[in-house]
């Protein structure tokens, strides 16, 4: 008799660790019919397919989280497993759990343990309104100020890509990390008429709108830039449609016989007046605008992750511009966990879905297709992986580096310093951090103050196949760095999650000879001493190399 621990910062014992990462797959494809009921039921269209409920954005969205912990609690009960207590965060989660303890006459006690996101969750939209706001006036301000050069004359094809405060050098030159070399491999002729469209990542500081804002219109590159297009109508209209559009979700079925209604009105609840909301209708509102103004698409390459700016792009497109073909690139590595990834019929059906989905290597193909067949998937260049593929393996056996490669999620880094800090013989090697690229070492710092550390020594390097040379193991989790260390000959160590599903891109993708999964510092300590022989994979399959002609094929519409 023990407790079960469902907190999203709680831990699960390692049996039921694996076990959850177990039940996740067919969890995942309970989930994606939930959603396609829920839209059925409530006729869910137009833009109301951009709400975070029905996009299936599992890093934005908490209820297949949810499901996954519900699913491995009646698992556990129907094997017989008795508990004195069941620990949630999450007083939404309380009717759903004691009707599993009902269902299978289990006597253990229910702790509801608020995390500070639910103590505070009444409150929680009167702040996303403030921020929306807040960045709304950034966002509308700043370029009526700025002269803006740079607008297309004629008919172009448009680049969806992402800015952020350090995407521009000091010579204004913009820092693509999306599409390397692209731009490079086509004619003059094509390459005047690339326009990249940006989504601008958000700042802190009114300072720093103003600095990115100048970097823009003083740069020389074609970027067109939404916000130097959209009318003060288009913000007003948008920042109201944030607060109302959840009130589409009227009616919630059950799921595997159990009322989730609770789970699901609170995600709808915490999510009005998301600025979120707000940006994917800014998105969708500015095809109206360039198409008032005569601007010809020929074509749009959207760097795809089926989240709500996608689909807002790909509904102002088909509104103001039917004719025009839509590629969706997928120019990473997919991963099981993050499900929206996979097209499914009913948003097919609603008109949310690229014409085609570019993948990164003849790998990926089948698995994109896995619930849509009849979806059209294509191989395009694996731009970001452009060091990988160029990677030159030598017999260097000084290999003293354990490589700590970042994941987004704060939790799950979290969970790598944790484990790192518990490994004994650490003196032997260089811990080297990599923080994700969507976060500063000052932000990483201050939120995992346990990297602090004089075990750990932070890099800034971008470019970490230099570094592979001198690796002995790469250390991850959630990130394509994994592929790209065995596409090296470096061997990975998965960190395992203690409180969910382990997100781990290379199952099914890479064989597990080269790779293992560890849940605790005697796991990791082991797969350090670990003798792994040299190998290096094939990456034909993994990475289509960048050359003329795919990049001309990829532009072809």
């Amino acid at each position: 008799m023990h407790n079960l621990d469902l907190r999203k910062s709680g831990s699960l014992s390692i049996e039921d660790s694996k076990r959850v990462s177990f039940l996740a797959d067919a969890v995942g494809i309970e989930y994606n019919n939930y959603i396609g009921e829920l839209i059925e039921l409530n006729k869910i269209e137009g833009i109301q397919f951009i709400l975070r409920l029905v996009c299936r954005n599992t890093y934005m969205s908490k209820i297949y989280d949810r499901m996954c912990r519900l699913a491995l609690l009646e698992d556990r009960l129907k094997n017989g497993e008795i508990y004195t207590s069941i620990i949630t965060d999450s007083n939404k989660m309380k009717s759903p759990i004691r009707t599993l303890l009902n269902k299978y006459h289990s006597n253990a006690k229910l702790k509801v343990v608020d995390s500070q996101l639910s103590k505070f969750s009444f409150i929680y939209p009167l702040y996303s309104i403030i921020r929306n706001l807040y960045i709304c006036i950034n966002l509308w301000i700043w370029p009526k100020f700025i002269r803006f050069n740079q607008n297309p004359v004629d008919d172009i094809y448009i680049l969806d890509t992402f800015i952020f405060k350090d995407s521009f050098d000091k010579n204004l030159k913009f820092n693509d990390r999306y599409y390397l070399d692209l731009i490079h491999n086509l004619d003059s002729n094509k390459r005047n008429k690339i326009w990249y469209l940006p989504t601008l990542n958000v700042l802190q500081y009114p300072w720093e709108w103003l600095k990115l804002f100048r970097q823009i219109a003083q740069s020389k590159e074609n970027i067109m830039l939404k916000e130097n297009w959209l009318k003060s109508s288009d913000y007003i209209s948008s920042f109201l449609q944030s607060i109302t559009l959840g009130n589409a979700i009227k009616v919630i079925p059950e799921w595997r016989g159990i009322n989730i209604s609770g789970l699901v009105s609170e995600e709808v609840f915490l999510e009005r007046g998301s600025f979120s909301i707000t940006q994917a209708l800014l998105i969708y509102h500015f095809f109206k605008r360039i198409k008032n103004k005569g601007v010809k698409v020929n074509g749009v390459i959207d760097w795809y992750e089926n989240q709500n700016i996608d689909r807002a792009l790909y509904l102002g497109l088909r509104e103001n511009y039917p004719n025009t073909k839509i590629k969706g690139y997928l120019g990473f590595v997919p991963q099981n966990y993050y499900l929206c990834l996979w097209p499914l019929k009913y948003e097919l059906k609603g008109r949310v879905l690229p014409d085609e989905i570019l993948v990164i290597g003849q790998k990926y193909i089948s698995s994109i297709k896995k619930f849509l067949p009849e979806m059209k998937v294509s191989v395009a260049p694996a731009f970001r992986f452009k060091n990988t593929m160029k990677y030159s393996h030598t017999s260097n056996k000084n290999k003293n580096i354990i490589l700590l490669a970042m994941p987004m999620i704060i939790d799950e880094a979290r969970n790598i310093i944790d484990i790192a800090l518990k490994v004994n013989r650490y003196k032997e090697y260089k811990w080297l951090i990599k923080v994700h690229p969507t976060i500063s070492q000052s932000q990483f710092k201050n939120k995992i103050p346990e990297s602090i550390n004089s075990q750990f020594k932070f890099i800034d390097k971008k470019n970490i196949t230099e570094l592979f040379h001198e690796t002995h193991l790469l250390v991850t989790t959630a990130s394509s760095t994994c592929i790209e260390a065995l596409v090296c000959g470096v061997p990975v160590s998965i960190i395992g999650n203690r409180s969910g599903p382990t997100i781990n891109p290379l199952v099914g993708v890479v064989d597990q000879k080269y790779w293992s999964v560890s849940y605790t510092s005697i796991d990791l300590e082991k797969n350090i001493d670990k003798a792994y022989l040299k190998f290096e994979l094939n990456s034909d399959s993994l990475f289509l190399k960048i050359s003329q002609e795919e990049v001309r094929e990829m532009m072809k519409f």
